[in-house]
């Protein structure tokens, strides 16, 4: 639209960052803008300038009706910049700022409440969509605190959703809108519940929302759940961490593969098809893959930092870290070690659990934490095999293909599960050309009852898979679970089974030649 792009500018130029926000939860109200275009001007931009620019650039580029909007907006919520952008005769048509009628876009007109005689089959989310912009301006800090702690005790919301909605947001209006928003993404039911609530707590709220009852005939909509092969669905109860088609969507993983090393003697051959095999199962169950290659100890560090703070841990069920390299008791090795050096270049492994613990990662508490670590704890024995520790390789001629790798490593936060590719001062193996059984195992079980087990089970599957399959030569190879600290049962519910199938089956990544 002319308007939008003459005032550009002097918008910019002018226009506050609490305007930016209030315009921000308009559009999105209206349609023009959706959650993650709105994120992204606010996340993405540092200055108040920068956010005014991505700002009315991303409505012009919607058009006219878009942009009315925006102008419309802007008249309501600040006359007095509306009113000086037509004094310079930049937002002008004829004299007068051009504001026609702007033609709905599927929204009620803010402040005309629908009630529930209007539309008996709206659900309880899009009524939250509805008042939101009424809720964030009318709702106290007291009356916020009193809602979370419903949603807590009801399992809508865990320990770490609480918190950050308290800590990371200055103003009751922001810790509003983060409020209202999470519920929102977490579907039908929980919307229900907090709508409840809010009704048990302040009527008078509740009225001047226009909010009515949940009808008996409403359908709902409750967090997901996956038939399996008996047709019956898993039962929603509190023995289960909760999962919803928003935090499904939100889900990221860390997956970091060491092959390369500068010391060539220590190349990991093979684990090209295990970094192959983790990424496309990481995907398949729905998780953003962060992924790094051929690290130092410090980058290892460095990575685990900056995924710590990854924007998606907010809304996540969950969170899979996955770590292959070369290793020794307690640590991994970087990808520049040398045996002799003062400073090794190594990355301690108990450092995941600082970093990713309720203390430098409140985003993560009461969520599950699957870790899984693919490396040496020392040198080991079977001299004539390849072995995943600092030492020369030597290859074995009855199995030249087979390599050994060992694992170890100490969790102490709650909502961890660590598997481990062998049992204490044991090696584990990996095949030159398609990557370690371990991986192969994991990728094949999920590919089979990912979308009925929960994690725990789904590692056992794999665990007896060592018992029944693996007969190699006279090597004995058996995975374990340490310290599994998680309080109840986590179900990655994927999509459903045809669809999972299809998906895996196109990749031969876990054969072997």
């Amino acid at each position: 639209m002319a308007e939008l792009a003459r005032v550009r500018t002097s918008f910019v130029e002018k226009v506050s960052k609490d305007m930016i926000k209030q315009l921000l939860d308009d559009l999105l109200e209206d349609g023009v803008l959706n959650e993650g275009e709105k994120d992204s001007i606010i996340e993405e931009n540092m200055t108040t300038k920068d956010k005014a620019r991505a700002l009315i650039d991303s409505v012009k580029k919607k058009g006219n009706v878009a942009s009315r909007k925006m102008i419309a907006h802007l008249q309501t919520r600040d006359a007095t910049l509306y009113a000086t952008l037509d004094s310079i005769q930049v937002f002008q048509r004829s004299g007068a700022l051009h504001t026609q009628t702007v033609p709905s876009i599927s929204t009620p007109v803010p402040g005309s409440l629908r009630t529930w005689s209007d539309s008996t089959h709206l659900l309880m989310d899009q009524e939250l969509f509805r008042v939101r912009r009424t809720f964030v301006e009318k709702v106290s800090k007291d009356m916020i605190k009193q809602l979370l702690d419903d949603l807590l005790q009801d399992g809508v919301l865990n320990e770490g959703e609480k918190d950050s909605i308290i800590e990371t947001n200055l103003t009751t209006k922001d810790k509003a809108r983060d409020l209202i928003d999470l519920v929102k993404r977490k579907g039908n039911v929980p919307s229900s519940k907090m709508i409840a609530h809010l009704k048990d707590r302040d009527n008078c709220l509740f009225s001047e929302l226009g909010l009515k009852d949940q009808p008996k005939d409403v359908p709902s909509t409750k967090p997901i759940q996956t038939s399996g092969a008996t047709g019956k669905e898993k039962p929603d109860n509190r023995d289960i961490y909760p999962v919803s088609e928003d935090s499904m969507r939100s889900r990221v993983a860390l997956l970091i593969t060491n092959i390369k090393f500068t010391d060539e003697k220590m190349n990991r051959n093979g684990a090209e098809k295990d970094e192959e095999n983790m990424e496309n199962l990481l995907k398949s169950l729905n998780y953003e893959v962060v992924k790094h290659s051929n690290l130092t100890g410090k980058e290892i560090d460095h990575s685990l930092v900056e995924f710590s703070k990854h924007p998606k841990l907010k809304q996540t069920d969950s969170v899979v870290v996955v770590i292959m390299s070369h290793g020794k008791l307690g640590a991994i090795l970087g990808k520049d070690w040398k045996r002799l050096d003062e400073n090794p270049d190594e990355f301690p492994i108990n450092d995941i659990y600082k970093h990713l613990g309720s203390h430098n990662c409140p985003a993560l508490l009461d969520k599950p934490k699957i870790i899984i670590i693919q490396a040496c704890r020392g040198d080991g024995e079977g001299s004539v095999l390849v072995s995943d520790g600092p030492n020369t390789a030597e290859v074995c001629d009855e199995e030249e293909n087979i390599e050994e790798d060992a694992v170890q490593c100490v969790n102490k936060e709650k909502d961890f599960i660590a598997l481990l590719s062998c049992t204490p001062d044991t090696l584990s193996y990996r095949d030159t050309y398609s990557g370690s059984f371990l991986i192969s195992y994991m990728f094949e079980e999920c590919k089979k009852a990912a979308h009925q087990l929960h994690i725990e089970e789904l590692f056992r599957k794999v665990m007896r898979r060592f018992e029944l399959d693996f007969k190699i030569w006279n090597l004995r190879q058996m995975p374990t679970k340490e310290r599994c600290t998680l309080t109840r049962n986590f179900f990655f519910f994927p999509p459903s089974s045809d669809e999972f199938h299809s998906f895996t089956s196109q990749s031969q990544t876990c054969s072997r030649d």
